[in-house]
């Protein structure tokens, strides 16, 4: 089942997301982010048209990337 998302957890990944200040590459499980600066804005554009369906992956890579950058997962 898809996680369904409150409006304050989108608040909550999108301020945090505009928070990084990260410019080297990461890896992550899908790959490598070799531009986090415009990852991170390009998914935080498709935030902006939630709760359309279509966009939840976009904050779920936010999720992930931002677990991965915490140290809470290996990418």
């Amino acid at each position: 089942m898809l996680k369904e998302y409150t409006q304050s957890e989108v608040d909550e990944i999108s301020a945090w997301a505009k928070s990084v200040n990260r410019t080297e590459p990461i890896k992550v499980e899908d790959g490598t982010i070799f531009d986090v600066p415009k990852y991170i804005e390009a998914h935080i554009n498709d935030l902006k048209k939630y709760p359309n369906p279509t966009f939840r992956s976009a904050i779920d890579r936010l999720y992930k990337l931002r677990d991965v950058l915490e140290g809470n997962k290996n990418g």
